[in-house]
C-alpha cells in the first residue's frame, strides 16, 4: 500500500464515458488526496496497473468485452495489494451485489453517492493498511499447516449464489461428509439454539434454521474441526475457545439489529481464531519443548489476534465487511461512523462477557468504550443488550461448563 503521506492513487473504469465525466466533475475537491485516473476498459486497467501502483481500482461490473468481474478477478491475483470496489445498478435491476465471492472488498450502487464512495475508499484502505504489516505477513507465513478454506462451507455459498437451489440439494452438499453432518446436527440440537424439537436430518436443520444459517453452522463445525488440541500450552483448551464463539455467535444473532442474522453468527464465530492460530504457531515452531501460556505467546508475538484472524479470514474469501468487524472490534471508534455495525456489537458482546465470564487465558479484559456506543446506539439500547446477554450466559451455563 501507499505511504499516509502521498496522494491515494485511484483507477475508476467504466465504459460509460458520461459515467466517468460525471465522476471526475464530483470528485474534483478530493483531487488533494487523490490522485485519479479515468479508463474505459478492463484491458486498459490491466495495461495501467503494469506500469502503475495503485492504491484502489473501481470498476463497473457490467462493461462488453472484459467484464468487472474477470478484472477484478485478475487484479485479485496479479495485484492482492490492490483495494478492489466495485459499483453497479443492483438496485435497479433488482438484485443484489456478490458480496459472498472476494472480487471486491466493497460493493457500491448506482448511482454512485459521492460520499459513500469516498466512504468505501477510507475504510477499505484504513483495513488495508491495518492488514498490510510485513511483520505481520512473516509471522503468517511461518505457519506450514494454515487451515485452508473450509470446503463444505465453500461448496454452500457456491451452491446458494444461483439462488435457486432446493433443500435436498443443500442437504446432499453437507452430507458429502458424514461426521460434518453428524457435528452440524449435533450442535444445531445443543441449547446454544433452544429449539423445541430435534433435529433429525441436515434437511430438517435447513428448515427450522433457515438455509442462510445453516451455512453459518456449518462454518462454525468446520473451524471447529480445522484447529485440533495444541498441547504444551498450559492454559489453552481449544474447546473452551469454541464455546465461548458460539456464546458469542449465538449472543449476535439473538440480541442484536444490525446486519443480517447469519452474518452476525458468522463473525461471534470467527472473531477468535487469531488466538488458536499463534497457539498453532508455536506449536510448530522448530525445537519447541517448553511448556508455556497464551500469556507469554502474546508478549513474545507482539501482534493482537483480531488482526493475525483477519489476515487468516481474507484466505478463506470471507466477505470484507465480516473481516473488517473482526479486526476493529477491540477499538471499533477507530473507523468513524455514526451508526450501529457488526464491529459495535461484537466489541459489546466480547467486553460485557469478559467482565461476566473473565477474559479468555492470557488476553487482556476488552475496555467497553461507552462513549463510542452510546453515540451509535444510545443508552437504552445498550441496557437491553446487556440485560439479555446476562440471560443469554445464564441459560449457557451449563454448555459452557461441559466444553
Amino acid at each position: 500500500m501507499s505511504e499516509i503521506s502521498r496522494r491515494l492513487r485511484i483507477l475508476f473504469v467504466d465504459d460509460d464515458a458520461s459515467v466517468l465525466d460525471a465522476l471526475r466533475r464530483s470528485l474534483f475537491r478530493r483531487d488533494e488526496v487523490w490522485e485519479m485516473h479515468f479508463l474505459d476498459s478492463g484491458g486498459a486497467a490491466l495495461d495501467a496497473l503494469r506500469t502503475t501502483d495503485f492504491d484502489v481500482v473501481i470498476s463497473d461490473m457490467n462493461m462488453p468485452g472484459m467484464g468487472g468481474a474477470e478484472l477484478l478477478e485478475q487484479i485479485r491475483g496479479a495485484h492482492p495489494e490492490v483495494v478492489r470496489i466495485a459499483f453497479s445498478g443492483w438496485s435497479e435491476s433488482g438484485s443484489s451485489p456478490p458480496t459472498q465471492e472476494p472480487l471486491a472488498h466493497q460493493f457500491l450502487d448506482k448511482p454512485i453517492d459521492i460520499r459513500e464512495l469516498a466512504g468505501a475508499v477510507d475504510r477499505a484502505c484504513h483495513l488495508r493498511r491495518r492488514l498490510d504489516n510485513a511483520s505481520l505477513r512473516d509471522f503468517i507465513g511461518t505457519l506450514t499447516g494454515l487451515p485452508s478454506e473450509p470446503k463444505i462451507y465453500a461448496r454452500l455459498c457456491q451452491l446458494l449464489r444461483g439462488g435457486d437451489a432446493s433443500l435436498r440439494e443443500i442437504a446432499a452438499v453437507v452430507e458429502q461428509d458424514p461426521g460434518i453432518a453428524a457435528s452440524v446436527l449435533r450442535l444445531a440440537n445443543s441449547a446454544f439454539f433452544g429449539l423445541t424439537r430435534k433435529l433429525s436430518s441436515v434437511r430438517d436443520a435447513a428448515v427450522m434454521l433457515g438455509v442462510a444459517h445453516l451455512k453459518s453452522v456449518v462454518l462454525a463445525v468446520e473451524v471447529a474441526n480445522a484447529f485440533p488440541a495444541v498441547g504444551g500450552i498450559s492454559d489453552l483448551s481449544v474447546g473452551q475457545e469454541h464455546a465461548r464463539s458460539m456464546l458469542v455467535a449465538a449472543a449476535l444473532q439473538d440480541i442484536f439489529d444490525v446486519g443480517e442474522r447469519d452474518d452476525r453468527f458468522t463473525v461471534g464465530i470467527l472473531h477468535g481464531l487469531g488466538r488458536l492460530v499463534i497457539a498453532m504457531q508455536w506449536c510448530q515452531r522448530d525445537g519447541k519443548r517448553e511448556v508455556t501460556t497464551m500469556e507469554n505467546l502474546f508478549e513474545q508475538v507482539g501482534f493482537q489476534h483480531p488482526e493475525v484472524c483477519g489476515i487468516l479470514l481474507e484466505t478463506w474469501g470471507i466477505p470484507t465487511y465480516i473481516v473488517e468487524a473482526i479486526v476493529h472490534h477491540h477499538d471499533p471508534g477507530r473507523v468513524p461512523h455514526d451508526e450501529l455495525e457488526f464491529s459495535d456489537a461484537l466489541h459489546f458482546t466480547v467486553a460485557v462477557l469478559d467482565e461476566l465470564l473473565g477474559p479468555m487465558p492470557g488476553a487482556v479484559p476488552v475496555a467497553l468504550n461507552e462513549g463510542h456506543l452510546k453515540r451509535v446506539a444510545g443508552v437504552e439500547r445498550l441496557m437491553f443488550w446487556r440485560r439479555k446477554l446476562e440471560e443469554k450466559v445464564g441459560h449457557m451455563r451449563e454448555e459452557l461448563a461441559s466444553a
